[in-house]
C-alpha cells in the first residue's frame, strides 16, 4: 500500500509541476498583440480619420513615437488605450503624415 501511496504522490507532484510549468510565461516567450505600426503615407483618402498628433494623449503620444522608430510595430501594453488605434486611420505629425496598423497577434 505505501508503494501505492508513494507512486501516486510522485504522479501528483509531477503533474502540478507540469501544470505550474505550463500556466507560467518564459521570460523570453515573444509579446503577443495588439501591435501598433505607423508608416509613412503619401495621402489620406478624403473620409479617412486624420488624427492630429497634439490632440493624441501623452499615451498616445509615446505609442506613436515608439511605433514610428520601429519598423516591426509596437506592443500596446495598456500604457495606451488601444481603442483610439482601431478608431484611427492616419496621423499628422510635424507635416508629415502616417498610416495607422493595429495587428493582433
Amino acid at each position: 500500500m505505501r508503494v501505492k501511496r508513494a507512486v501516486l504522490i510522485v504522479v501528483v507532484v509531477a503533474a502540478a509541476v507540469v501544470t505550474a510549468d505550463l500556466l507560467v510565461e518564459p521570460a523570453d516567450s515573444p509579446e503577443t498583440g495588439p501591435y501598433l505600426n505607423a508608416e509613412p503615407a503619401a495621402d489620406a483618402p478624403d473620409n479617412a480619420v486624420v488624427k492630429q498628433y497634439e490632440r493624441l494623449s501623452p499615451a498616445h503620444q509615446d505609442a506613436f513615437d515608439r511605433a514610428v522608430s520601429n519598423d516591426s510595430g509596437v506592443p500596446l501594453d495598456g500604457r495606451a488605450d488601444v481603442d483610439v488605434w482601431y478608431e484611427t486611420e492616419f496621423v499628422r505629425h510635424d507635416g508629415e503624415l502616417y498610416r495607422i496598423l493595429v495587428a493582433e497577434l
